[in-house]
């Protein structure tokens, strides 16, 4: 087949864990585990996968729906099956996705969408996702969104932003909000 677009991620047991997209569109899933690799899992449709694990292990993707919302699917772990699929906004279609989980272990969602950046996260007791909030972008032209956790379960988010009239990286965090590097 032909692929495209992979992102790859390790959990704490030292596996690997790849998806990709195919040229039909397909979401598609891997794992490296004890010198081989898995066959691979159609997961769903859409462009653009991104993975993250958990400290639990917990293997959550996120992909750009084709002219359609987000996409989210979790697993618990290797042996588990994945999740239903959950549209995660109702109504923006973005690409740029970050995915990671917050200090609570939930997943969050950064995106970007005609010069907006846009966050979301996974309710608590699969109430759902909150309605898109977009971030950064008001003033300018804004994307490629980049989530990080600290130790202590805070997220950081860098992003590129054209509000001067020149690209320049910005971040945020629970204490500082659109600040330039």
């Amino acid at each position: 087949g032909l692929y495209a677009y992979p992102m790859v991620t390790g959990d704490s047991n030292g596996n690997f864990h790849v998806a990709m997209m195919s040229y039909s569109y397909g979401i598609y899933y891997s794992n490296f585990i004890n010198g081989n690799w898995s066959s691979l899992q159609n997961i769903g449709s859409g462009l653009f996968p991104v993975l993250y694990i958990d400290q639990n292990n917990k293997i959550h993707a996120a992909w750009s729906g084709n002219g359609v919302p987000q996409v989210y699917r979790a697993r618990d772990g290797i042996a588990s099956a994945w999740s239903t699929p959950e549209n995660i906004f109702s109504s923006t279609i973005c690409y740029d996705l970050s995915l990671i989980t917050d200090r609570d272990n939930l997943p969050r969602l950064t995106c970007a969408a005609n010069g907006f950046v846009y966050e979301t996260s996974r309710q608590p007791d699969s109430e759902g996702w909150t309605e898109a909030a977009s971030i950064a972008g008001n003033d300018g032209i804004a994307g490629q969104p980049s989530l990080a956790k600290d130790i202590n379960g805070n997220l950081h988010l860098v992003w590129s932003d054209f509000r001067a009239g020149n690209w320049e990286i910005f971040y945020a965090n629970t204490i500082v909000t659109r600040a330039p590097l």
